[in-house]
């Protein structure tokens, strides 16, 4: 994800990238969970579903980052809305494809604040 590499380096250990080869690694520390929107249920979908039913990782995640093509109308963010529903997590983040200066600024600032107050 383009707009992961945007932010800044400190705050990524809260953040986890799926890759389909990944999708049954077992978390230990609440993470945000990031990933594109895609509608093929073998390149998002499915994966993503693995992972979150894998040990504690759905309890452990406090919501989802999601992308997306703005040019799809309703099916922008179809994927992050979908897992959003079925396992009860907040979409904190949905920005078009790798998303503005703003977008990043506001995620950077979001972040900051939720891992000061999972610290105290």
């Amino acid at each position: 994800m383009d707009f992961i590499n945007k932010i800044d380096k400190d705050l990524y250990d809260n953040i986890v990238l799926l890759d389909r080869k990944d999708s049954e690694v077992q978390m230990n520390d609440e993470f945000y969970l990031g990933f594109g929107s895609y509608e093929t249920e073998l390149t998002t979908y499915l994966p993503i579903v693995r992972f979150l039913q894998t040990g504690n990782n759905q309890s452990l995640c406090k919501g989802i980052i999601g992308s997306g093509n703005m040019n799809l109308g309703p099916e922008f963010l179809i994927t992050p809305k979908r897992i959003s529903r079925e396992f009860n997590l907040p979409i904190v983040a949905g920005f078009e494809i790798g998303g503005t200066h703003k977008d990043v600024e506001e995620f950077e600032i979001f972040l900051s604040n939720q891992i000061d107050g999972m610290k105290g």
